[in-house]
């Protein structure tokens, strides 16, 4: 990856003749925008972008009416990036199961007037905090990460007040599903969520592409069947079946640890959704109240179901990758459109320096081993790859501000015939 015009090209031969509907400067400075991401994420992106080009806006009033344009196109382009990776992949590594990840993160965010930010409950502070809430799909395949879309969630009243359509989490995460790109014949797809997720929405829109879903239950969701009995709760069901000891012990290795599980199978049918494959686990020595998995997955076993559930870590990495190494949550603009543009660039962000760090790319000169973004070392190496390619490319000979813009030109010039 030797600098933003090869990130052009190749953008341009991943969409082909489709018609984003915006003008090439545009995209040339959305794409320093990314590479100012990867460099430096955090409040010094608008003076990185200052260093590297002095075309680009590099003040937040600039910087927000570049990412309000056209925000679609951008999406588009995540989207063939995101399929082209994936489509990579799996010739590769010739995988028969893919695990897609569903899941929400906050970003916190100060001022009274920041648009779609709201006040709400943060897990991991156990407070309430005000800032914006993201949902975002991403597949596994074997030790990679794929970002395939994120959006940002706008409460009901912001929606009306700033004339855009309401579309709750459900909806948002239904939409990224549907989304997915056609798997290859015999390759099964595996969607991953919490149990915020298992509701009868998702659940069907699984089911229409053949997909299988594995979640959480609630406790206090309605259970029927020839597991339960007569009608009863997720909670009071498990508390039964772990007082009369019907919890068998399982071991399963998940994140590179064998550990051994109390567990109970039973397939209950849950209200709306219909009949599910449930499994009640706990870890053996541990005081941790047990917990309900579901799967669609009727065949499945307590094993495998675990195994799936522990695939879920990798997001929590992902997300833990995109704030500290490419500021996720550090813009400082205000409109929610320019948010939601620039959560689309992180992931643009993310899908490249993957390829940088795992590819032998053209111009680049080098590789690095490995194909998996579950760790900080392979998106440190494409950053180190990003500079050194910026460096040698993009600096040259040049001392000046002016000698950059007129290197950037004559690539503005080869690849759009300028």
């Amino acid at each position: 990856m030797a600098s933003v015009a090869f990130l052009a090209r190749w953008v341009q031969s991943l969409l082909g003749d489709r018609q984003l509907g915006i003008s090439s400067l545009a995209l040339v400075r959305l794409l320093w925008y990314v590479a100012a991401l990867a460099l430096t994420p955090g409040r010094r992106t608008l003076r990185r972008m200052q260093t590297l080009v002095g075309s680009c806006p590099t003040d937040r009033h600039g910087v927000e009416r570049l990412l309000k344009e056209k925000p679609d196109a951008t999406r588009q382009i995540l989207l063939a990036l995101g399929h082209q990776r994936l489509a990579a992949v799996l010739a590769k590594k010739r995988r028969k199961r893919i695990h897609v990840l569903v899941d929400t993160t906050n970003n916190r965010r100060f001022g009274k007037h920041m648009e779609g930010a709201f006040k709400f409950r943060d897990n991991t502070t156990s407070g309430y905090i005000v800032g914006h809430r993201l949902v975002v799909a991403i597949a596994v395949v074997g030790k990679s990460l794929i970002p395939l879309g994120g959006r940002l969630f706008i409460r009901e009243q912001d929606a009306q007040r700033l004339g855009t359509k309401y579309l709750s989490q459900i909806d948002l995460a239904e939409e990224l599903i549907k989304g997915l790109p056609e798997m290859p014949p015999g390759v099964q797809v595996e969607v991953l969520g919490d149990s915020f997720f298992f509701c009868a929405q998702i659940v069907k829109a699984c089911r229409e592409r053949n997909y299988v879903l594995t979640s959480r239950a609630q406790t206090n969701q309605t259970v029927t069947g020839p597991g339960a009995g007569r009608r009863t709760t997720v909670g009071k069901k498990m508390k039964r079946l772990f007082a009369r000891r019907q919890a068998k012990p399982v071991t399963v290795k998940v994140r590179h640890r064998t550990r051994t599980f109390l567990v109970a199978q039973r397939q209950h049918a849950f209200r709306k959704i219909g009949l599910i494959n449930t499994v009640y686990s706990k870890e053996k020595g541990k005081k941790r109240d047990p917990i309900a998995l579901v799967t669609t997955d009727l065949a499945a076993t307590p094993k495998e179901v675990i195994e799936r559930m522990g695939h879920r870590w990798a997001i929590e990495l992902f997300f833990r990758s995109c704030k500290q190494d490419l500021g996720m949550g550090h813009y400082q603009g205000r409109h929610w459109e320019g948010v939601d543009q620039h959560l689309q660039l992180v992931l643009i962000a993310h899908l490249l320096l993957s390829c940088a760090g795992s590819h032998k790319l053209p111009d680049a000169g080098r590789t690095t081993k490995g194909d998996t973004l579950s760790g900080l070392h392979e998106l440190k190496a494409g950053k180190a790859a990003l500079r050194q390619a910026l460096a040698q490319d993009l600096v040259g000979e040049a001392r000046t501000p002016q000698a950059l813009k007129l290197r950037l030109k004559r690539h503005v010039d080869l690849m759009y015939g300028t």
